[in-house]
């Protein structure tokens, strides 16, 4: 299936929504609730996209958000005889980031874990469900602006998927080369552009 650019940007927003989860649920109450927040936030998100790819339709306005692109969704879901997404579980995710958002009652630090995990799984089914691609596949790499940074991470996540090890641990060196130099490089710095910026760089001197 051949998905927009648009698309695959959103889908990477949704994971880094989720990565972001990853690291609230291990807080300390009361900051660990606030991944629910987070968690809501990415289901929204992927719900809205999965929405305009089931129907070909913008998004919709609605107060239960959730509930409507998951009804919508699960109408051509049911057509096309294929799993419907459980509202038992979006029904959950509404009720915990209420209880939070509008009464500040925080949910009790056990029952996070389970709901990211329960968050994760889902977004792997329907992701490939939907989009008909790996939701592992996805790469917060996509993210990150500089261009050479993201190149060699690039190179670094092909070798891993080829078990080059070695040779991804390289690309990674260079990447983490060049971030270190962009964040100490020195605006206007005498000499600084002596030598072009496209100059080559031997990076097992670096």
């Amino acid at each position: 299936m051949d998905i927009l650019r648009d698309k695959i940007e959103r889908l990477v927003f949704v994971k880094y929504l989720l990565s972001q989860a990853k690291q609230q649920k291990e807080m300390e109450r009361p900051l660990s609730s606030s991944a629910v927040l987070t968690i809501h936030d990415s289901i929204e998100n992927f719900l809205q996209l999965c929405f305009e790819q089931v129907t070909g339709k913008a998004k919709t306005s609605s107060k239960n958000i959730l509930d409507t692109y998951s009804e919508e969704i699960n109408k051509v879901l049911k057509e096309q005889e294929k799993p419907q997404i459980n509202k038992a579980f979006i029904k959950r995710i509404n009720d915990l980031r209420n209880q939070l958002k509008h009464a500040t009652i925080f949910t009790d630090h056990r029952q996070i874990p389970n709901l990211y995990t329960e968050t994760e799984i889902f977004l792997y089914d329907f992701t490939k469900l939907i989009f008909e691609i790996p939701f592992e596949d996805i790469s917060l790499i996509e993210l990150i602006s500089e261009d050479v940074i993201k190149e060699f991470l690039l190179d670094a996540q092909e070798q891993i998927h080829n078990n080059d090890m070695q040779q991804a641990m390289w690309s990674i060196g260079k990447a983490f080369y060049e971030l270190e130099n962009s964040l100490t490089k020195v605006e206007g710095k005498y000499g600084e552009n002596i030598l072009s910026p496209h100059h080559e760089v031997d990076y097992l001197i670096k």
